[in-house]
Formats: structure tokens, sequence, C-alpha cells
């Protein structure tokens, strides 16, 4: 036999590597970590049907997508399974977590502790999407995120967590990166909309930046307000002049003691004087997904 060169042995060598990798890749893809999570992300995003009985997206009598969400309600063990049409899910996200799926069918998937939510003001419609958004739509766009009090490993009330929620806003205003870079004070300044209001004092008109917040509150205390938001800086209008970019916003939070939860609601600051409005309606909305009877799981 005619010994092989270098060269040949190379060859072989690639080929026989590559038809191994070839027969791993194919026994070991359908239980590709993560691979399940994107399975059923893209199902979310692009409103197939799941498969099996076991899983979070369903159909409705009526042909509507639902998504499945078991929520611990009063405690770790109180599960529901509210009900969210899967037009309110975010584009692009997934309340899904990683092994989201029972392969033996024992459980239908685990307790989601946060989920998000699109929406438009003021009839709390999902939001447009299969047409470009008009700028007067853009407007009207509520996002919200809702959090269970058991989402970390310490239980607490949706007192405590608001107090937490708050403490850390309410520090990042005193250390926003503008506030140091310009050396502004911070001070209580004159309350709005039934509101009290604590931000940076300064003069720099049409220069203000738009990450330069206030930090507006109910109550006496901030760090104990049942309501409190993180609003862009009064000074940036909401419509900004030709050839310049803003987008002033405010981000509210409150409790849901129906659900467990404290929900953050991201809407822009021209309707801040209806913050407790859109409390009302997106609090609604949220509430109309939960089961009437909360021993339902």
């Amino acid at each position: 036999m005619v010994p092989l060169t270098l060269k040949q042995r190379a060859a072989l060598f690639r080929q026989a590597v590559g038809g191994l990798t070839v027969v791993i890749l194919a026994l070991a893809a359908p239980d590709c970590p993560g691979q399940e999570d994107r399975n059923q992300a893209g199902q979310l995003r692009t409103g197939a049907q799941s498969r099996g009985d076991n899983e979070r997206v369903v159909t409705e009598p009526d042909g509507t997508k639902v998504v499945l969400i078991r929520w611990p309600v009063g405690s770790r063990d109180n599960v529901v399974t509210l009900r969210v049409p899967m037009a309110y899910v975010p584009l692009g996200t997934t309340p899904l977590r990683q092994n989201n799926r029972d392969t033996n069918h024992r459980e239908p998937f685990p307790t989601t502790k946060v989920f998000d939510i699109d929406a438009m003001l003021w009839d709390m419609d999902p939001l447009p999407r299969d047409r470009q958004l008009t700028t007067e739509q853009r407007n009207m766009v509520v996002f919200g995120t809702i959090e269970s009090i058991y989402a970390g490993s310490r239980i607490r009330n949706e007192a405590q967590q608001l107090k937490l929620i708050a403490k850390a806003r309410l520090e990042g205003i005193r250390r926003n990166y503008y506030q140091t870079r310009y050396h502004l004070p911070i001070v209580e300044k004159p309350g709005r909309f039934d509101l009290r209001r604590i931000g940076a004092v300064h003069d720099l008109g049409g220069r203000t930046p738009v990450g330069l917040n206030d930090f507006y509150y109910s109550g006496d205390q901030p760090e104990t307000a049942s309501d409190f938001l993180l609003c862009t800086d009064e000074a940036v209008p909401d419509d900004p002049p030709p050839g310049k970019f803003a987008n002033p916003g405010c981000q509210q939070w409150f409790a849901l003691s129906e659900l467990s939860a404290t929900v953050k609601a991201t809407y822009r600051r021209r309707h801040l004087g209806e913050w407790r409005e859109i409390k009302r309606r997106v609090s609604e909305l949220i509430l109309s997904w939960k089961p009437s009877d909360v021993g339902v799981r």
C-alpha cells in the first residue's frame, strides 16, 4: 500500500470529523439547552398553536390565542392561572422560562413571577401590530411590567416591595449622571397633579437632557408612598422642535394586591396628569385575566 501524504491524511481526518459532527448534532439537537424556550418563543411571536396538552399557548373557542400564566396569589403555594390574550404579549418577548414544559405531562408549566404587556390608552386595546404606528398612536402606548412579591428569595408584602423600588429610584435621582455632571442640587420642587416632587434645580433650558428625571410621589414620605413615578424633567418638551429628538416619559409604580404583585406602567409624560386613571385602567385590564375563583389552578 502506498503511504498517504500528510495532506491526504488531513483531508481524510476532516471528512471523518465532519461526518461525526453531523451525527452528534443530529442526535443532540432535540435536547439542546434552551431549544424548548426558543421553540415556544417562536410560537408566541408567530401565533402558532402549541403542541401537546401541557403548554402555555392555547386557542379559545372564538379563535383567540391566550397565554396561560401560572401566578402565585396570597402564598407561593396558591397558584392561579391567568389567561392573557397573546395580543398583549410584547413582540419578540415571552414570559416563558427555562424548562417551561414537562415532557412527562405531570405539570402544565412552572410558575411565572414577572411578565410584560403592551396596550393602548385609553381603551386598553392591544398594541396594533399590523401597521406602522403614527406619532399620535405612539404617544398613546402604555407598557406594563407585573412583578410578583414572591419573585425573589425573600417574601415581602406589596408595600415592602414598593418601598425597595422607591428607595432605589430616589437614589437614582440623587446620583443621576447629569445631576453629578452639572453639580445640580436635588430639592423638593413644586408639586404637580396632587403629587409631591423631588428633582434637580437647573437653568439648562433647551439643553436639558431627556435623561434628567423628577421623582413624583403621593403622601408625606417618598419611600413609603403607595404611588410614585419617575418622569423626565419638565424642561424637556413633549413635542421637540424640528431636528431634535426627545421622548419624555414616566414610569409609574403601584401595588396590585389582588395578584400579590406590584406594577410598573410606562407611558409618555404628556399623560402625567391622568396618573390615577392610568392606574385604574391598567389594573382593571390585568385583573380581567384573573380567574373569578382564585382557588382555580
